[in-house]
């Protein structure tokens, strides 16, 4: 069989900048929830003390919850991990019900001790003159319990809600309502059967003529001089002179004559 690519997007992880939410990533996440599962996810918790991380979670959580921007009603849904599942990444019991939005840091520069380790562990980190950052440390970063979740202990339960979203908007695309089905018959009645009725009944209780109706229409056009409708009268006409002179016998004109001089 040929392997088909699967369209359907399963979650979007929208960035965030540390500190501060603009209402224009409310505005957006808020479009994107209508289509989608939001997982927010917090970039350069690196910049931010472990408490004003903390802090600023929990301020992303509120404004979800409550966006108080106009135009938008209601919470931003975001995708949720069962706890079980986030348990299972990793994640306290204690931390799964504040989880996500994560609190991530992302860095190229590698601890280049743990690679020389046996086994060699890759170890990405950050390094300050006041301390390092470390990625995969829990305390620093939720990236591994991301990762965890995304790739493996969530992936079943983010493929099932996939299928699940999908089977909804198919059934409410293809659904045509009772409303739309009985205004399309009802249409279709009174242009089938409705309106041919009621021409003949009103035809028959004015006494129209067909005839006369045609002769009133080619009159009005002759008065208005509508080009084509002279022509073609003028054609009718000569036709029916060419085909009677046709008929007549080639005796006639003679007759015609002796009669003239008898009479005289």
């Amino acid at each position: 069989m040929v392997d088909v690519e699967d369209p359907r997007v399963d979650v979007c992880l929208y960035c965030l900048p540390p500190h501060r939410l603009r209402a224009n990533d409310v505005r957006y996440m808020a479009e994107l929830s209508k289509h989608v599962p939001i997982v927010p996810v917090i970039m350069k918790a690196d910049t931010m003390t472990i408490h004003e991380a903390q802090r600023f979670r929990q301020e992303v959580v509120n404004r979800l919850q409550n966006p108080a921007l106009s135009g938008i009603r209601g919470k931003i849904e975001m995708f949720q991990f069962s706890p079980s599942t986030m348990e299972r990444a990793g994640l306290p019991s204690s931390a799964a019900m504040s989880i996500p939005p994560f609190v991530v840091i992302g860095s190229n520069d590698i601890n280049q001790a743990a690679l020389q380790d046996d086994p060699p562990t890759y170890w990405p980190e950050r390094s300050y003159k006041w301390g390092t950052a470390e990625a995969f440390n829990p305390d620093h970063s939720d990236l591994l319990f991301l990762r965890s979740l995304l790739m493996a202990e969530a992936l079943e339960e983010v493929s099932l809600a996939k299928r699940q979203r999908y089977e909804e908007w198919r059934q409410k695309h293809l659904a045509v309502p009772f409303m739309t089905r009985l205004k399309r018959a009802v249409l279709q009645f009174v242009i089938a059967t409705a309106l041919p009725a009621a021409a003949v009944v009103f035809a028959a209780n004015h006494g129209f003529d067909g005839h006369r109706i045609k002769a009133t229409v080619v009159n009005s056009a002759r008065q208005a001089r509508i080009p084509g409708f002279r022509k073609k009268q003028s054609v009718q006409k000569a036709q029916p002179a060419a085909a009677a002179a046709a008929m007549q016998p080639e005796s006639t004109q003679p007759l015609l004559a002796i009669s003239a001089e008898r009479a005289a």
